[in-house]
């Protein structure tokens, strides 16, 4: 991955803003990174085509929304981490929503998907 595109990085692909998350199934290429768009499209896209924006998502936690989540891990939000991957392959601890949303729009998302 590039030094500019860390686990969180916002970018730009075409139109559309995105989220750089792991890869932790090798999915994508020598010159790709895996974004997640709003609404839950996850793919993998080539540097070329992307545009880092210079932010980073540092999600707050708020017990009261995040609670039910499945990267919510009692104390803070693993989404845009390297445990991604295993928490959406294992059991998400119980947990019943898996946001559509990105951050900060998966707190006011309702129920399970």
């Amino acid at each position: 991955m590039k030094k500019d595109l860390v686990l969180g990085a916002v970018v730009q692909v075409n139109e559309e803003e995105g989220v750089v998350v792991a890869d932790g199934f090798g999915c994508c290429g020598r010159n790709e990174v895996l974004v997640e768009f709003d609404g839950g499209e996850i793919k993998g896209v080539k540097f070329t085509d992307l545009q880092p924006t210079g932010k980073v998502i540092k999600p707050r936690v708020d017990n009261g929304k995040c609670r039910g989540c499945i990267y919510w891990n009692g104390q803070e939000c693993l989404r845009y981490t390297s445990a991604r991957a295993g928490i959406l392959f294992g059991d998400g601890n119980g947990a019943k929503r898996l946001p559509l949303r990105i951050y900060p729009h998966c707190q006011t998302e309702e129920g399970a998907h």
